[in-house]
């Protein structure tokens, strides 16, 4: 049976931090994109090489547990509080020029910036993310550590 479990560490403003990926429809309508694998005790994570979301994670027995097209996939989902409107959504699914890097019995995502839901409110300097994702020594779990800056 595979167990995620995580940690997080968070500078500055308070934040909501999801881990996960939204289920989407067919791929079959978006154009064809870099995809990274890693494999980490047992488990096949995907992650987009442009966003550094998980667009898709399976383990031997159960099969795939997540499938999503990179628009709709996760990795980091925060809420940016602004004064004027509801919160301000900035999620690794909005960014470009995420670092991947698989290394052995982990991987590590970084965003310098990470994207904006929408361009109308000017953010003041950037948050930047890194999630990195590690085999436990007990060869059947994933320890997933997140550290947010702003």
């Amino acid at each position: 049976m595979l167990m995620l479990r995580s940690t997080c560490a968070v500078s500055g403003v308070a934040f909501l931090i999801a881990w996960g990926a939204l289920v989407s429809p067919s791929r079959a309508e978006e154009p064809r994109r870099t995809e990274i694998r890693a494999i980490l005790n047992g488990a096949t994570f995907t992650f987009d090489a442009q966003t550094g979301s998980m667009t898709s994670l399976s383990y031997p027995g159960p099969g795939t547990m997540i499938e999503a097209s990179p628009d709709k996939a996760s990795l980091v989902d925060l809420a940016y509080p602004i004064n004027d409107f509801q919160p301000l959504r900035l999620a690794s699914r909005f960014s470009k020029g995420a670092s991947v890097d698989v290394q052995g019995d982990q991987v590590t995502v970084h965003w310098e910036r990470l994207g904006a839901s929408r361009s109308v409110f000017e953010q003041p300097g950037a948050v930047a993310a890194t999630v990195t994702l590690k085999a436990a020594a007990d060869g059947k779990s994933i320890v997933m550590h997140c550290r947010v800056e702003n």
